[in-house]
């Protein structure tokens, strides 16, 4: 098993992303590895590059995490497979001239990739 951290921007939002891999089968010249990712913000205030100046992002709460497998052949370049699901909920008040607005958000994506 192995950690990587990073820290990573989405949106103006600083993230710190620490994604751990898990050797589950080890099988010739073929591995597979399961992977889990998980993202921290690392401040709840933000700048959001599109709001006029003088306004204010806040998050009110965030969780973003994911798992996956990866199957890699050592003899190739690229991985042979790859499957992923992240989950994130995000919610923050955005402040202007005296007026606030809170949104909510939940995003999952999927993503698969096969190689040829």
């Amino acid at each position: 098993m192995w950690t990587l951290e990073h820290t990573l921007e989405a949106n103006g939002l600083q993230l710190k992303q620490t994604t751990t891999y898990t050797v589950d089968r080890w099988q010739g010249s073929v591995v597979t590895l399961s992977v889990a990712v998980e993202q921290v913000p690392m401040s709840k205030e933000f700048a959001v590059s599109d709001l006029p100046p003088g306004t204010t992002a806040s998050l009110e709460h965030f969780a973003a995490s994911g798992t996956g497998t990866v199957v890699l052949d050592l003899t190739k370049v690229t991985p042979r497979q790859s499957m992923t699901t992240m989950n994130s909920a995000m919610g923050m008040v955005v402040s202007a001239q005296g007026q606030e607005t809170r949104t909510d958000t939940k995003i999952k994506a999927v993503s698969t990739a096969t190689a040829k």
